[in-house]
């Protein structure tokens, strides 16, 4: 006779936990159904309607204690999935500020040098402006003072531009800090829940390990009751 192993119930779970618990049943079955053989006779199996009811109430809960053991690995599997992805993210965040803030100094350095130019122009224009002595080399000085002139603008402009840039990669980089805080917020608190689970894993372990020993006892006691009423069965034969 076969005896009937108690279905885990839950939601959607994996093929490697749907094994696990095969097996724990399989196991559960064996530790429940006990044979005995002695010399061709007839084996006794006491069936779990045998039991008491508290003994039915400790193999439930033992099956249902499992149950827990395996949502809370499949769930911490999965907190330690997200944290992998946090990391990652923030990883990839680092690298783009750290591109932002080099495209920062060069931008920095072309504005020093942009600024000495600037200053160059200005003193070339002042000395054509006022070393010209002739009529013709004043026009040429003024015309040479209008095309520099319009070369200063452009590159005030374009000094402008660098300046703007350089604000626009500033809040970038702003942005990206604060997305960074909120990242590395995340990842402590995933941590933080990730350490609740293993807290609370580990001591769902030992009840089920200290419900597992005391029902190995009861079946030893019963195992051991059976084998007596075995013998005074064969001794009365």
């Amino acid at each position: 006779m076969h005896s009937r192993v108690p279905r885990i119930s839950g939601g959607k779970q994996s093929v490697s936990d749907i094994d696990h618990k095969q097996m724990i049943n399989m196991d559960v079955v064996e530790n429940v159904n006990i044979w005995s053989d002695v010399e061709g006779e007839e084996a006794v199996c006491t069936e779990p309607s045998a039991y008491s009811s508290s003994e039915r109430a400790d193999l439930s809960s033992l099956v249902r204690l499992q149950t827990e053991l395996l949502e809370s690995r499949s769930m911490l599997r999965r907190e330690n999935s997200n944290s992998q992805q946090l990391k990652d993210q923030l990883r990839k965040m680092e690298s783009k500020r750290n591109g932002l803030q080099q495209e920062l100094d060069n931008l920095q350095e072309k504005h020093v040098e942009l600024k000495m130019k600037v200053a160059e122009l200005e003193t070339q224009l002042e000395s054509a402006r006022f070393t010209a002595e002739q009529e013709g080399e004043r026009w040429k000085a003024d015309k040479l003072y209008k095309h520099d002139l319009e070369h200063l603008q452009e590159q005030e402009e374009n000094l402008q531009q660098v300046l703007r840039r350089e604000q626009n990669l500033r809040l970038e980089m702003e942005k990206q800090q604060l997305e960074r805080n909120i990242l590395l917020g995340n990842v402590k608190q995933l941590k933080k829940q990730r350490d609740e689970m293993k807290q609370h894993f580990l001591l769902e372990q030992n009840t089920w390990l200290a419900r597992e020993e005391e029902l190995q006892k009861i079946l030893e006691l019963e195992r051991r009751r059976n084998a007596k009423a075995f013998l005074s069965v064969c001794v009365a034969i």
